[in-house]
C-alpha cells in the first residue's frame, strides 16, 4: 500500500545480531480528538441534578398552601369568635339596660298575673250528705256527713252542721232535701232554708223555699216531696252556712244521696 495513513505515523522495524527480524511497532499516540466535540456522558448527570430542583421546589410550594390555609382558617376562625363576642356584648346590654320595664314593675306584674289566676281557679269546694241517724232533738239545722260515701271537703271547714269559707268570693250554694210521711196536713207549709251566720250579725236568709199541700194521700198511706235551692251568692270570709229544715223529722234518711248540700267557688 503506497504511503502512510492520514494522521499516523510510520511504523519503525529493529533488528537484533542474530539477524533476526522481530517488530516492535512503536507505541502510538492516541487519535486526536476535536476539541468542538462534547463528550456525550457529560448529559445525564446535568439531567439528574434538574430533575431534583425541580422536586424541591414542589415540595415547597405544597407546604407554603398547606401554611397559607391553616392562617386562613385561624383568621376565620378568630373573625367569628369576635363577632359572637360583640353579640353577647350587645344582648348583654339589651337585657341590663336597654329594657324600659324595671324589675320592680315586672314583679308586680307577675303577682298580678298569679293572682288572677288564683282567683279563676276553685279554691274551695265541699259536697255533704245527709246524716243516716235520727238526731235526739228536734232542731231544725240539719247535721251532714263530710266523709263517707260521695262526701268531701276542699278548702272549707265543716263542724256542726256548717260550712265556713276561707276567703271572700262568689259561691255557688246547692241543698237538696226528700222527705216523706205517712200522715198528712194539708195546710201545714215546710220551709227549706240556706242561711249564712257572720260575726257581730244575726243569720242572714240566703235562700228560702216552702212546701205547702205538700201531701194528697191520708189514712196511713205513705206520701213523698222534695225541695231544691240553688243560687250564686257572695261570701265574706268566715262566713260559716247552714241548712234548716222546718220539719227535719221527715227527711228521708234511707236515701243519702238525695238529700245533699254544698258550695263551691266561682270566682
Amino acid at each position: 500500500m503506497n504511503g502512510n495513513v492520514a494522521g499516523q505515523h510510520p511504523q519503525v522495524f529493529m533488528v537484533d545480531g542474530r539477524d533476526r527480524r522481530q517488530v516492535h511497532p512503536q507505541q502510538q499516540h492516541p487519535p486526536r480528538i476535536d476539541p468542538g466535540l462534547v463528550p456525550c456522558w457529560t448529559f445525564p448527570p446535568a439531567r439528574e441534578k434538574a430533575r431534583g430542583h425541580h422536586s424541591w421546589s414542589g415540595l415547597i410550594a405544597i407546604l407554603v398552601m398547606v401554611l397559607v390555609l391553616v392562617f386562613a382558617a385561624l383568621a376565620l376562625g378568630a373573625f367569628q369568635i369576635q363577632s359572637l363576642q360583640t353579640q353577647l356584648a350587645d344582648l348583654t346590654k339589651d337585657v341590663n339596660g336597654g329594657i324600659t320595664i324595671t324589675a320592680p314593675q315586672r314583679q308586680v306584674g307577675f303577682l298580678e298575673d298569679a293572682a288572677e289566676d288564683e282567683e279563676c281557679k276553685p279554691a274551695a269546694a265541699a259536697h255533704l250528705t245527709v246524716n243516716t241517724e235520727r238526731p235526739k232533738d228536734h232542731k231544725t239545722t240539719l247535721q251532714w256527713e263530710s266523709r263517707a260515701g260521695r262526701a268531701f271537703t276542699e278548702g272549707l271547714l265543716y263542724r256542726n252542721g256548717g260550712l265556713q269559707v276561707n276567703r271572700t268570693g262568689l259561691y255557688f250554694i246547692y241543698s237538696r232535701v226528700e222527705i216523706l210521711g205517712n200522715q198528712c196536713s194539708k195546710d201545714k207549709t215546710i220551709s227549706h232554708t240556706v242561711f249564712v251566720r257572720r260575726k257581730g250579725d244575726s243569720p242572714i236568709t240566703l235562700m228560702e223555699g216552702r212546701k205547702t199541700g205538700h201531701c194528697e194521700k191520708t189514712n196511713g198511706q205513705v206520701w213523698t216531696s222534695e225541695s231544691y235551692l240553688g243560687a250564686v251568692l257572695k261570701l265574706r270570709q268566715q262566713d260559716w252556712v247552714y241548712v234548716n229544715l222546718s220539719r227535719p223529722d221527715l227527711i228521708n234518711r234511707a236515701n243519702p244521696s238525695g238529700n245533699y248540700f254544698g258550695l263551691y267557688q266561682t270566682v
